[in-house]
């Protein structure tokens, strides 16, 4: 019995609460939108561990970022850890696996937006070496030994750990290297990247000692620099007091060479027989004032780049703009500098079509005016340059080609409208004459070619003709003069916009002369 009172009184409850008016809000709080997903998910590789790095999707306040990992691309993807900066480093991973990461961001109000775009990576162990190991040596010239999984795709090898002067090669086991020049510790710096394109978290290294012998006599190309950017070298000298012969020779067994008066210094040409990008050797023998040769003799090496090539910066070209192309180049550090000559394909064609021979070698742009017409509409024009150098001895290096996209769009359709209408009586011939202006709003198309103006005396656009072409882009009027008129007649009239390619805009909407 106490159950049915009860249920009774609760339904009586209900029923009060129900007969009261409940006020209507006037308003509702907006709610705010979800973090937007981050960006530019980059993930470079380790031993055992892989580094990501990603860049915020929005302004919005953040206050962590969600790790999620799976093991394949239709995985669940299972958050393992969270971070409060835009990177993270996930270790203690399987090398020679593949993982797959989405990162999300977590606003103030813990709620965790839209996931990144899927990035994926392979830990592994990468590794260099000098001389296979060893922890000595009395020559500059050294052989590097790579260490990499299967499937690695590219390197990166320098002297110094910025990197600077160096460039992604095909990955190779060995490689034949020229250390910095002078005595003591001399360290290579390596970078690798993998067969999924990732690089190597940091760059890797080896040292060893580079001694010298412990006579006076020296011989350095180009002050010990590595690269030498002309076939004129300048070689710098040291021995003993007493040294008054020396004969050099780029042969280690002096074919050729001829003994000449010590100097502390000697400007060397290296003839063709040296190519650009090998290694140029020189060899230096000395006497003394007695004609006593002495008993060693001294060498040092570098990497020739007489033709050292341009690199030919990257060009977007903005719709519509297919009149002009402007290229820019960085410099070469040839110090043979002849010309630089540019050339342009486009489409398919097999050859190449010189445009320009720049002789100055501070000039490192160009504009190339190709003037090009009859373009369909939306479809992509692809143009190709590429940059040679040429060195006053013949030696010549090319850039990187480049692809150049045009695209010519049909122009926004303008509006047209008449005023001043006049019919005019002439009471001498007998007839009616008719003046009015036609006005139109001003096309801002960059590829501007002309306005032109259509008439009919029927509202039909496709049959109207063409009365007038206007090519000032800033002309917005044509005056309409008609002679001895049929008053009964209406005088239609459209614009069109027509560009540099070709392409006409829609029919404007008409407008029409009657008499009232």
């Amino acid at each position: 019995m106490k159950k049915s009172i009860l249920i009774i009184l609760t339904m009586g409850i209900l029923a009060v609460s129900c007969d009261r008016e409940i006020p209507t809000p006037s308003g509702y709080p907006s709610k705010p939108e979800l973090p937007n997903a981050p960006i530019n998910l980059v993930i470079t590789v380790a031993d055992q561990a892989l580094h990501l790095n990603w860049l915020p999707g929005d302004d919005s306040e953040i206050i962590r970022y969600r790790i999620y990992r799976g093991d394949s691309l239709n995985a669940v993807f299972t958050a393992i850890d969270s971070s409060s900066v835009n990177s993270y480093v996930d270790r203690n991973l399987l090398n020679g696996k593949l993982y797959y990461y989405q990162i999300s961001a977590v606003d103030s109000a813990g709620r965790s937006g839209k996931r990144s775009a899927i990035a994926w990576g392979v830990p592994n162990l990468f590794s260099i070496s000098i001389n296979g190991g060893d922890s000595l040596t009395y020559n500059r010239e050294v052989t590097l030994n790579m260490a990499a999984p299967e499937g690695c795709r590219y390197m990166m090898v320098a002297n110094s750990s910025d990197f600077s002067g160096s460039n992604w090669e095909s990955f190779a086991a060995t490689k034949s290297w020229l250390l910095t020049s002078g005595a003591g510790i001399k360290t290579v710096y390596a970078m690798f990247r993998d067969a999924q394109g990732n690089a190597t978290s940091e760059a890797l290294s080896d040292n060893i000692t580079l001694q010298t012998p412990a006579y006076q006599y020296t011989i350095s190309a180009e002050d010990g620099a590595v690269y030498a950017y002309s076939r004129d070298i300048n070689l710098t000298l040291s021995a003993p007091t007493g040294t008054s012969f020396m004969k050099i020779s780029t042969n280690p067994n002096f074919a050729g060479a001829q003994w000449e008066p010590f100097s502390t210094s000697k400007n060397l040409h290296l003839d063709n027989h040296i190519a650009n990008g090998e290694i140029a050797f020189f060899y230096a023998r000395f006497r003394d004032q007695n004609q006593d040769s002495a008993a060693v003799q001294a060498s040092d090496s570098i990497i020739t780049a007489f033709a050292d090539p341009v690199d030919l910066l990257e060009v977007i070209q903005p719709l519509d703009q297919y009149q002009t192309i402007n290229l820019n180049w960085t410099p070469t550090r040839s110090e043979d500098f002849f010309s630089y000559r540019i050339y342009r394909r486009r489409g398919s064609a097999a050859v190449d079509t010189l445009i320009s021979n720049i002789t100055n070698a501070t000039i490192t742009s160009y504009t190339d005016s190709i003037g090009l017409t009859n373009l369909p509409d939306t479809i992509t024009q692809p143009i190709y340059y590429m940059v040679r150098f040429i060195s006053t001895y013949g030696d010549s290096s090319d850039s990187d080609t480049i692809r150049v996209n045009l695209k010519n769009t049909q122009p926004p359709t303008i509006s047209c409208f008449i005023n001043n209408i006049n019919y005019v009586r002439d009471t001498v011939q007998h007839v009616t004459n008719l003046t009015a202006t036609l006005g139109w709003s001003r096309s801002e198309i960059p590829d501007f070619a002309d306005y032109i103006v259509f008439e009919n005396t029927s509202p039909s656009s496709g049959s109207a003709r063409p009365v007038s072409f206007i090519y000032d882009r800033g002309s917005l009027s044509y005056d309409i003069v008609k002679n001895n008129v049929d008053t009964t007649l209406v005088f239609y009239y459209w614009l069109k916009v027509r560009d540099l390619g070709g392409q006409q805009s829609q029919f404007s909407a008409p407008d029409s002369i009657r008499r009232r």
